[in-house]
């Protein structure tokens, strides 16, 4: 199993923990970078914090590592969406320095104990995606997970979502950040790569490794593709995230009346109010 060990040494047989022929997992082993795939308003970080909720419940030392945070505290929070178009070239680096500063505290992180760290950006293209493997190489495994969604009211809803609560566009009139959001989306979308492609092949030895695509799973009649995932832990994630649910439920909570047992202390049974 590949599963996230304890930070801790790991004891067994009876040996004292430095008896030499106790086998100890490397650190590369012990940790992985959940690395996310998509386009804006695809669900990327709601997929990221529900796996981040999950993953810590289970027991594992995970945190939720957001790209943008990092771009915003360097290029501020207000970015027309030519910025963010792939030609822009000082734009560009900005986008990949800001990636690259936060996957290194997030090893950094891992190295002060840390297990999963959950990556989320946009990482659109296979040259990003290719200097975020160079950087995990021999330090942690990297599986990458790719959002798709094609439903246009589900988009829209993620749009009006954004607009709303994102801080790229706090104090702006709501159609305008609308717009201007819908136009960053166009952005992206002009040079997104997705994964598994012929430039992914290119680039990687045997193409781009270990990922899950999830594609129109939100909606519940998508599927999902793997490719090379391996051992008991990452196939639990895949599990996981077969039985997400997107939509919005109501929760409804009762409290009855004082019964006749309240009354003298009873706990339990049908009693009547």
């Amino acid at each position: 199993s590949d599963c996230p060990p304890p930070a801790g040494p790991i004891m067994g047989g009876g040996h004292p923990p430095d008896t030499p022929s106790i086998r100890q997992p490397s650190l590369y082993r012990r940790r992985l970078a959940l690395v996310l795939v998509g386009l804006p308003a695809r669900g990327k970080t709601f997929t990221a914090q529900k796996l981040t909720r999950w993953l810590r419940w289970t027991g594992h030392k995970t945190e939720h590592f957001n790209v943008g945070k990092y771009r915003r505290q360097m290029s501020g929070h207000t970015r027309a969406a030519e910025w963010f178009d792939r030609t822009n070239t000082a734009a560009n680096a900005e986008r990949e320095l800001a990636a690259k500063l936060c996957m290194e505290d997030m090893l950094r992180w891992m190295e002060e104990g840390g297990q999963v760290g959950i990556f989320d950006g946009t990482n659109s293209t296979a040259s990003r995606r290719k200097m975020l493997v160079e950087l995990c190489k021999g330090k942690c495994r990297v599986v990458f997970l790719e959002t798709i969604c094609n439903k246009q009211e589900l988009i829209d809803c993620n749009i009006r979502e954004k607009v709303m609560y994102s801080e790229d566009y706090a104090e702006m009139d709501p159609e305008v950040a609308r717009a201007d959001f819908i136009r960053r989306i166009e952005q992206y979308t002009e040079g997104y790569e997705t994964l598994g492609n012929r430039v992914d092949a290119n680039l990687y030895p045997g193409g781009e490794g270990t990922y899950i695509k999830m594609i129109d799973t939100a909606v519940g009649s998508g599927h999902m593709q793997v490719n090379r995932i391996k051992g008991h832990f990452q196939g639990r994630i895949v599990s996981f995230l077969l039985n997400i649910s997107y939509t919005r439920r109501k929760l409804y909570f009762c409290r009855h009346g004082e019964s006749l047992d309240n009354q003298v202390g009873v706990l339990g049974g049908d009693a009547d109010l």
